[in-house]
């Protein structure tokens, strides 16, 4: 998805790149949960799988901060123009 997006004018290949992320993404959410019921055992398996996701949330956040100081602006002749 990193790669698409960075390609000049190519709206279908960032939607591809999304469908697919999508596809073979969303199963994997449950196995995920399962995994970390069966590795927290004796904790009831609501608060682990709250845990987890307020995990992510929080390394979200602080990604996002990251990236919007790490960032630098790109150039206009680069950026995707609407026809």
């Amino acid at each position: 998805m990193c790669v698409s997006q960075n390609k000049y004018n190519q709206p279908a290949l960032v939607a591809t790149s999304v469908g697919l992320i999508g596809f073979f993404g969303m199963p994997l959410l449950p196995l995920g949960n399962e995994l970390v019921v069966e590795s927290t055992h004796p904790v009831e398996s609501a608060t682990s799988t709250g845990l987890v996701f307020l995990s992510g949330q929080i390394q979200a956040m602080v990604l996002s901060l990251i990236i919007q100081e790490v960032g630098v602006p790109l150039p206009d002749d680069l950026k995707n123009k609407a026809k």
